[in-house]
């Protein structure tokens, strides 16, 4: 069971997203049943996807993933989730071709051994990542090829667990922030430097001809280390603890969840 750490609580009675506000929720996907009119949110296309997974803890995983990120935006949107398009750039980040609500929609997704979060802002651009962390993992390599100078030296004076956090920490708020950008792995993890949530929560990070970034520093659950990254420096972020049951009774105004499923 993955237990999601206090501050991640339960979604509130209204949801509207402003343009300062970043909304990040956490899902424990192996904990939901979802029937099968709920699955019936997801695409043809995902359906497709899911049925050429063959475990099915990680079928279930995935088709639990997609139904609650099209429910999700179904709620933002008042679009029923199976009428979600979602389309995909270069590197495969997602976003919706046809908003027509000023400031736009914006969001990004990620999962890790049954643990999923979505971030949702309006007119920045917004990455998300979670890992579960992973003692065993051999990460020498990984340092060496893509952390910047200064995070080589910062782990390489850490051992054990301290070790492993620090670099799931920087691993996943590296992974937020191409997400966001839309750069995917070949834009380069070595030329983001993170080290300076060693010291706090959040870090401002400028790329691109000035263009700045904010890397918030989450932990939804003591085995996993996440982050989200936002456009601009002004951003309200805010956790919710996502479960079906809290989804599916929440009332979420005019175009609320009853707009999920119709």
């Amino acid at each position: 069971m993955i237990a999601l750490r206090t501050g991640w609580s339960r979604p509130p009675a209204s949801l509207e997203i402003g343009p300062d506000d970043v909304h990040v929720w956490a899902a424990p996907l192996r904990e939901l049943r979802l029937d099968s009119t709920q699955s019936l949110a997801l695409s043809r296309d995902e359906r497709e996807r899911a049925a050429r997974v063959r475990s099915l803890e990680r079928r279930h995983e995935f088709v639990s993933g997609r139904a609650l990120l099209r429910m999700l935006l179904a709620a933002y949107t008042g679009t029923p989730a199976a009428s979600v398009r979602i389309a995909y750039g270069p590197s495969g980040k997602p976003a919706l071709p046809e908003c027509d609500v000023v400031p736009r929609l914006t969001f990004n997704a990620t999962r890790s051994h049954g643990l999923a979060l979505y971030a949702f802002a309006r007119g920045r651009e917004v990455g998300v990542d979670v890992e579960r962390l992973q003692p065993e993992l051999p990460c020498d390599e990984i340092v060496k090829q893509y952390f910047c100078p200064t995070e080589r030296t910062r782990l390489a004076m850490l051992v054990g667990s301290r070790r492993t956090r620090m670099f799931f920490d920087y691993w996943s708020a590296k992974e937020a922030l191409l997400k966001a950008r839309g750069d995917g792995l070949p834009g380069g993890l070595d030329d983001i430097d993170v080290h300076r949530l060693d010291e706090t929560d959040e870090a401002v990070i400028a790329q691109r001809m000035s263009h700045v970034w904010t890397v918030r520093r989450l932990e939804p659950s003591p085995q996993y280390a996440a982050a989200v990254a936002v456009e601009g420096t002004d951003a309200n972020i805010r956790c919710w603890d996502l479960t079906l049951g809290g989804l599916l009774s929440s009332t979420w105004g005019a175009r609320g969840v009853a707009a999920v499923l119709r």
